[in-house]
């Protein structure tokens, strides 16, 4: 069973110890068979996500986009930048969209079920969205109160239209009404999208985000674009094509 669950077996099967004395064996053998079955389920939803979201990451990810992330990062979630290099971008003529994200690793706790999954905090999740091509059952997510939820996860812990559920990371704790349910075909169909501010809240930080994505204008010289990106990223800064995505879409 692993270090982990025998520590928790034995935690749980300790507050229990008179009660099974005087239950008997029966009661002993059913408690730690629940206690397993549930330990079980939960990697059991973890891996599922995780499986999926490797097959949609192999087929489809937003065409002709560039992304932006801090070059010391060994996880997608570790990646920090400034929120200032969003405007130095937006800045240049060669840009047709920019969309900085806040992605956290955080438990949902739904009504009847939980699992760890990766929020995503955007300035526009309508504009967020339309780059997966989205299909929305719902509305879009508006205020810090609300969120998107992709398909996959949504269905996986049983998660309806007009829920609320709870994320927790770094010891905070939001509530979040779903207003939507979405299906893109790309891994976001595993995730969460919110509002920045959400994200923000969740992290405990303003100054930073996770990853800047944008594209290129349709006239742009590639080349010549990127060289003239690449002379304003301060030195910890790389930068990926969504081809190379493979190694940091699956750190859920």
């Amino acid at each position: 069973m692993g270090k982990r669950m025998w520590d928790s077996t034995l935690a749980f099967t300790s507050g229990y110890k008179m009660l099974i004395r005087k239950s008997g064996s029966a009661w002993f053998i059913l408690t730690i068979a629940l206690l397993v079955a549930l330990l079980a389920s939960t990697n059991a939803i973890t891996n599922a996500l995780s499986l999926q979201a490797e097959t949609l990451a192999k087929l489809k990810n937003p065409e002709g986009t560039y992304i932006l992330l801090s070059g010391n990062a060994t996880a997608l979630t570790d990646s920090k930048l400034d929120t200032t290099l969003t405007g130095k971008l937006g800045n240049l003529s060669c840009i047709q969209q920019i969309l900085p994200q806040k992605i956290i690793q955080a438990h949902i706790t739904a009504e009847s079920s939980n699992a760890t999954a990766q929020i995503i905090g955007v300035n526009n999740v309508a504009a967020y969205l339309k780059t997966r091509r989205a299909s929305l059952n719902g509305s879009t997510a508006k205020n810090p109160t609300e969120a998107n939820i992709g398909e996959i996860l949504a269905n996986t812990l049983s998660i309806s239209l007009g829920n609320q559920i709870s994320c927790t990371a770094h010891n905070r704790q939001v509530k979040i009404k779903i207003a939507g349910i979405f299906r893109s075909q790309t891994q976001s169909d595993t995730e969460i999208i919110v509002p920045l501010e959400t994200a923000n809240i969740l992290a405990g930080d303003n100054k930073t985000i996770t990853l800047i994505e944008f594209t290129l204008k349709k006239d742009a010289n590639p080349q010549e674009s990127l060289n003239q990106i690449t002379q304003l990223l301060p030195e910890n800064v790389k930068l990926i094509q969504t081809q190379q995505l493979k190694e940091f879409t699956q750190q859920i």
